[in-house]
């Protein structure tokens, strides 16, 4: 796709407000002529504790827990690792600035093993058909932020306050 809006970072807007989606922020992973992918970096995941996920992939004891965030409905088992640590395993890619993502179970055993980065696991996805994204947002469903320097926020930002203070951010 030649203007492919990968990766940013989406804000619901208030009209998304009692949906699944409501005041959430997106990391937008993949966005092309296929569909688009990204997942919520703003709501905890509270089926499980992070210590559950990791006893359950055979994970002991982490230097530092990492947060548990609920990536979207799409998938919920599934689960992808945002962390700051560059050159960590071929196939993390820098998502934003100091923002990486990664499947493997080794980045997660190494993270959880040899970094005090803070980093997150999260479960599930958001995704959308080709062309759906495209038609909300031109129906002003989602704002796309105009920044890829938000890695560190991503990461470290309290949570319940990351969309208000994006939004801020960018004078909304």
């Amino acid at each position: 796709m030649k203007n492919s809006l990968a990766p940013t970072l989406m804000l619901a807007m208030p009209e998304l407000d009692g949906s699944w989606f409501g005041r959430t922020v997106i990391l937008l992973l993949r966005h092309d002529e296929t569909g688009s992918f990204g997942l919520v970096v703003n709501r905890p995941f509270e089926a499980m504790r992070s210590e559950q996920v990791l006893d359950l992939l055979g994970i002991p004891e982490p230097l530092v827990s990492p947060g548990l965030l609920t990536g979207g409905p799409v998938s919920p088992e599934q689960a992808l690792v945002l962390h700051p640590v560059a050159n960590l395993c071929e196939g993390n890619p820098e998502v934003l600035r100091g923002l990486y993502v990664a499947a493997q179970r080794e980045t997660l055993n190494h993270l959880c093993h040899q970094s005090d980065d803070p980093y997150w696991i999260v479960m599930g996805y958001a995704g959308w058909a080709a062309g759906q994204l495209e038609d909300e947002i031109e129906m002003g469903s989602w704002f796309v932020v105009p920044s890829t320097d938000e890695g560190d926020r991503i990461l470290s930002a309290p949570r319940n306050n990351l969309w208000h203070d994006l939004a801020q951010s960018i004078g909304l």
